[in-house]
């Protein structure tokens, strides 16, 4: 458990954070910010390094000011060009469609996990239940649930295939 010296609040919500500043939510929506500001300063055809140094001046640290400029700059010309840059290639960044993949991937886990549940649940209760049937005595075959879950199990696959 953190003592009450080790806990900061967020400058901007005053929520508790672990020794940071600002809060993720915060942060994230901070950088969202600076990265906004640096795309239409450089739209506007303002020098980087002016902007780094104004970036500073609103108590931004020179390195991450620096590295947001030339990312914000290296994504304009890759958008420009269509191609990455140069000085690019070779770091490993996550572009275009991997988080589209891992959130449909997700999605098709989240059905194949389901209709398995699904299936094996009205299996369980029709095979529990014959089970304990007197012979020659009624069951219950739930088919309902068995089908839906082969339902969710072929739209999970489905899902995996096209993401």
């Amino acid at each position: 458990m953190a003592t009450a010296k080790e806990l900061q609040f967020c400058e901007k919500c005053a929520r508790v954070t672990k020794g940071e500043i600002l809060c993720e939510s915060c942060a994230t929506q901070a950088t969202f910010n600076a990265a906004n500001y640096v795309f239409g300063r450089l739209n506007s055809g303002v020098p980087e390094q002016e902007i780094v140094d104004e970036l500073v001046a609103e108590r931004m640290p020179e390195g991450d000011a620096r590295r947001l400029v030339r990312s914000v700059a290296a994504d304009m010309a890759e958008t420009a060009t269509g191609k990455r840059p140069a000085s690019d290639r070779g770091r490993s960044v996550s572009r275009g469609k991997s988080a589209p993949n891992a959130d449909a991937r997700a999605a098709a886990a989240n059905d194949f996990l389901w209709g398995a549940i699904w299936l094996f649940g009205g299996i369980a209760v029709t095979v529990g239940t014959y089970a304990m049937a007197d012979p020659g005595g009624a069951y219950i075959v739930s088919y309902g649930p068995a089908v839906y879950g082969v339902y969710r199990l072929i739209r999970g696959i489905a899902r995996y295939m096209s993401a």
